[in-house]
């Protein structure tokens, strides 16, 4: 992106003194006007001489102290951008724009906590600055993988043109499994690209189609780019591992692995694909010791994601090969490195079993079925799997999370969902739930407002509000959305039991016994309806 022209026309507007109650000095104006006929002819170099001239002239104009701050950059001088630009940015009332040279100026010495702190209070002020992009990036390289996605997925949609930011984001979305919105992304990135290309052998590799992963990666493999030599090895052979052809990919990887442990995992695997099981633990120990070593919670989510993966492996081996003490041992580890991982979860279940430990056991295989999408559900909420619906089973992740207590974790990947799938009124369903169990419930009522303006066609938007209606005590409003809710869906039975619970609380007996009736019709082994309904029979016979 170039920034020069766009950031000094506005950089022009900001703190003029005319704002501060005095004519701005015509010199200033003169000058920053030299300065952009000069950038204009693309004289960076005696742009920035102007600026410092005027500087050492005695010029307090801020605006040429934001500029030059802005020209170092452009010019790389990153060290006397930052000094230059973060005293204007540490002022409370800094600009936008001054907060944003700052950010990016702070991310190009090192300084990424500072570039955070800056870049976020320059989004706070004006959400739509490209402070999101350069954000994105920065916790990129903190190697916060949802934190750099929830920036750059937005900021890619608004600006399909930013192929830097579109392939940052792709390669986020890969990372964390969400299959269709990076190949969703890679619709609109050119079929020449290598690193465009390398990103979809990764998702086929996520949808499981590995004809099609070594179909757009082999022909990389014939000259593959600098620096991408890993990366095309590791489709290749993974798709090998995957159409079941592990000779083919122990023949790719054997001595091009070097200290990779991607690599290194995946040469194991398919050492143990091809029948050698001794080889593969052996392959993989060391990688595997070393992660273990040295991942820790502070470590980047690839670093960890990778390590869950290595030690999960090992784990496994090591069950296979009887030794199921060290293989808990590696396996509980994974987990707790990645609980997003359900391989490790079932290994783990397994292993325990071989222990003895059963009830560890099952809970470890709860972990995985939930994670795999057959776990968890909820009768209001369709919730797919993650390859097809990325944001339907990390709802199914947050519910299982509040069901353990643990809602406020459920409660940040709710909010989390709604910035990536902001037209999908199911993370808004679940976070108004959340918030009412949590008795926050003016939040609850609030956000089941917004769903209803989001979503006035799906009977659920007016359920919830319902819900929390009745959970604040505003019986009216609340029976008045859980009748809609029936005469849009008229099997809701969730409607039809609490709208029975609230005409039984007004003696509305009646009503609420055929309401009842029709959900054990619908669903026999209803515990609460069954319940309600024999305390209305109870009623009826004293």
């Amino acid at each position: 992106m170039k920034h020069s022209i766009s950031l000094l026309l506005l950089l022009l507007t900001v703190a003029p003194f005319s704002a501060m109650g005095q004519e701005a000095p015509a010199t200033a104006d003169e000058t920053l006007n030299r300065v952009l006929n000069q950038l204009e002819s693309g004289e960076l170099d005696s742009a920035i001489q102007t600026l410092e001239a005027a500087r050492a002239a005695g010029t307090e104009d801020p605006r040429i102290t934001q500029t030059l701050g802005a020209l170092y950059l452009e010019a790389s001088r990153a060290d006397e951008a930052a000094s230059t630009l973060a005293p204007l940015a540490d002022s409370p009332d800094a600009e936008p724009a001054v907060l944003y040279n700052a950010g990016r100026a702070a991310a190009a010495v090192g300084n990424l906590e500072q570039a955070v702190g800056y870049l976020e209070r320059s989004l706070a002020i004006s959400p739509v600055t490209p402070a999101a992009r350069e954000l994105g990036f920065v916790r990129l390289r903190q190697g916060s993988l949802m934190d750099a996605y929830l920036l750059l997925r937005p900021w890619s949609r608004l600006n399909p043109d930013d192929t830097g930011a579109l392939l940052a984001a792709t390669s986020c979305a890969v990372a964390l499994g969400r299959a269709s919105e990076a190949e969703e992304m890679l619709l609109t990135l050119p079929l020449d690209l290598p690193t465009a290309n390398i990103l979809r052998g990764r998702v086929g590799l996520l949808n499981q189609d590995g004809w099609g992963a070594l179909a757009v990666v082999q022909p990389l493999s014939e000259n593959p780019p600098e620096g991408l030599e890993p990366q095309i090895l590791s489709v290749l052979a993974e798709s090998y591992l995957l159409m079941e052809q592990p000779a083919s990919a122990v023949q790719e990887l054997e001595g091009e692995v070097g200290n990779d442990p991607d690599l290194i995992r995946l040469l194991s695997r398919a050492q143990a694909a091809a029948g050698d099981q001794q080889q593969a633990l052996e392959t993989l120990r060391p990688a595997a010791e070393s992660l273990e070593a040295s991942i820790g919670p502070d470590s980047p989510d690839s670093d960890r994601i990778l390590a869950a993966e290595v030690t999960a492996d090992y784990g496994r081996l090591l069950s296979q090969a009887g030794d199921s003490s060290a293989a808990i041992a590696a396996l509980q580890y994974a987990v707790q490195v990645d609980p997003a991982n359900p391989d490790a979860w079932e290994w783990l279940s397994g292993a325990l079993m071989a222990e003895g430990r059963e009830e560890e056991s099952q809970q470890a295989l709860r972990e995985s079925t939930v994670i795999r999408g057959t776990g968890t559900e909820d009768a209001n909420l369709s919730l797919g799997t993650p390859a097809t619906d990325p944001t339907g089973a990390r709802l199914r992740r947050a519910l299982h999370l509040s069901e353990r207590g643990d809602r406020e974790e459920a409660l940040k990947i709710v909010r989390q969902e709604e910035i990536l799938s902001p037209g999908d009124p199911r993370p808004m369903l679940l976070e108004a739930r959340l918030l009412s169990a949590m008795g926050r419930l003016q939040e609850a009522l609030e956000v089941s407002e917004s769903v209803v303006r989001l979503a006035p066609d799906i009977a659920d938007s007016y359920y919830m509000r319902g819900v929390v209606r009745l959970d604040i005590g505003l019986s009216g409003p609340a029976e008045e959305d859980l009748r809609k809710t029936i005469t849009m869906a008229p099997q809701h039975t969730a409607a039809m039991n609490d709208l029975a619970v609230l005409l039984m609380a007004k003696d509305e007996n009646e009503e609420a016994k055929f309401l009842l009736e029709q959900v054990l019709i619908l669903q026999p082994d209803d515990p609460i309806a069954a319940k309600n309904l024999a305390a209305l029979s109870e009623s009826g016979s004293d």
